[in-house]
């Protein structure tokens, strides 16, 4: 589980990564890299003996989350000349939604998976893909990020007939 999570916050850090590269902003953070790997480093000793290997996952999410608080602001303050407000905003809406999925299907999983067998592996998959898009489609469909995508959907879609 610790590594999803870090897997979901790393494609945060990517997208934030993107537009800052794209934008050529590369000193105001550029001793992000190695506080994270200093937090990194302390916290993944400190934890793994506390904990064991857990930790080590531990140390590397909250090493990784000190990018995904600190980026948006630099971008922010230097490309738009604004306050990161509505990002956080839609980070935290969107991480919600994402935690609630994961927590209902986490349930449903103990319930269905007691004996894991093929049968029932393919069942949770098909639950996991069909509610998270059906979920994320009844939330999110009026937005203009799903108008974004839907226009390219379409105009692919076009392209090839």
């Amino acid at each position: 589980d610790l590594i999803l999570l870090d897997l979901y916050f790393r494609g945060d850090r990517i997208v934030l990564s993107n537009f800052k590269t794209a934008a050529g902003v590369f000193e105001p953070d550029k001793y992000i890299p190695a506080v994270q790997g200093l937090v990194n480093l302390v916290l993944s000793i400190w934890l793994v003996k506390l904990i064991g290997l857990p930790g080590i996952y531990i140390g590397t999410v909250i090493s990784g989350l000190i990018a995904n608080f600190i980026k948006p602001f630099v971008i922010y303050k230097v490309c738009f000349k604004k306050k990161p407000v509505k990002y956080f905003a839609d980070w935290i809406k969107y991480g919600a939604v994402t935690l609630g999925l994961a927590l209902v299907l986490y349930f449903v999983r103990q319930k269905l998976l007691v004996t894991v067998t093929l049968g029932r592996f393919l069942v949770m998959t098909v639950l996991v893909i069909f509610v998270y898009n059906a979920v994320y489609l009844l939330i999110f469909h009026k937005t203009n990020e799903f108008a974004y995508l839907k226009g390219i959907v379409e105009g692919r879609l076009k392209r090839k007939r």
